[in-house]
């Protein structure tokens, strides 16, 4: 059983980092190891997610240094790190009760940074969430109740970053405007002036493969990077679940 996960970047509704994999602290690990390697320099994002908690392990290990005290040699997570879970509670398919809980950094700052983007201030991950039925619905080894199954990990993967990529430069979303027309996401985050064709998107030259994805260094007995973490229960975002080879029944 793999599952699909992905992060997504308000207001432009870019998506910085996907991953597939089975539901594990390495899974984890390697979806916030790209989302690290696409932002800038010294950058420390805000992040609010649903209450699982494997990605809390994940953000404190990439996101900080080692520190030398004395004669230790300890890993310190990056104080600008801010980090707000969501605790959902259901009952018979019902939202009962919702909890919010900081993982890293205080209340007031997630609610600073959360109104200076437009928001209410409060953790929320309707965004991530609408990710799911987005995803379901454009790449269809991951439709409902499909025969377009995908046959390897590979291929899935390819068809979700064709998506990925089709969404960024070629879909218009209606609730991004410029001039009061729908753009791309793209063209929201300022990548590109215009939306572009699928020819254009097909044709866009990319740099030759150099043996693969790179690894993520946050493993055990990594000398370079921070220490493995014991894994915990969850994840940063809904997951779309797909068994290769196999028509996925809800």
């Amino acid at each position: 059983m793999h599952f699909l996960r992905g992060c997504t970047k308000t207001p432009t509704k870019l998506i910085p980092a996907l991953a597939l994999g089975a539901r594990t602290q390495q899974t984890a690990h390697t979806l916030v190891h790209r989302l690290q390697g696409v932002l800038a320099a010294g950058c420390t994002p805000v992040i609010t997610t649903d209450g699982l908690r494997l990605y809390y392990y994940a953000l404190t290990a990439h996101f900080g240094s080692w520190v030398t005290t004395g004669r230790r040699r300890c890993w310190q997570v990056d104080p600008r790190l801010v980090y707000g879970q969501l605790h959902k509670r259901y009952r018979r398919r019902r939202l009962v009760r919702i909890r919010y809980q900081m993982g890293c950094g205080s209340r007031r700052a997630l609610q600073v940074a959360l109104r200076a983007l437009g928001w209410s201030g409060r953790p929320q991950t309707a965004f991530v969430e609408r990710l799911n039925p987005a995803v379901r619905q454009s790449v269809a080894a991951l439709t409902r109740r499909t025969w377009a199954t995908a046959q390897t990990r590979a291929g899935l993967q390819h068809q979700v970053e064709w998506w990925r990529a089709y969404d960024h430069f070629v879909r218009p979303h209606q609730s991004l405007r410029q001039h009061t027309r729908a753009c791309t996401p793209a063209m929201a985050a300022g990548l590109t002036a215009r939306r572009w064709t699928v020819a254009e998107l097909l044709g866009y030259p990319c740099a030759p493969a150099t043996g693969g994805p790179p690894e993520c260094p946050c493993r055990q007995g990594h000398s370079g990077g921070p220490p493995e973490l014991s894994p915990g229960s969850g994840g940063i975002t809904r997951q779309t679940s797909v068994r290769p080879g196999i028509p996925y029944t809800p």
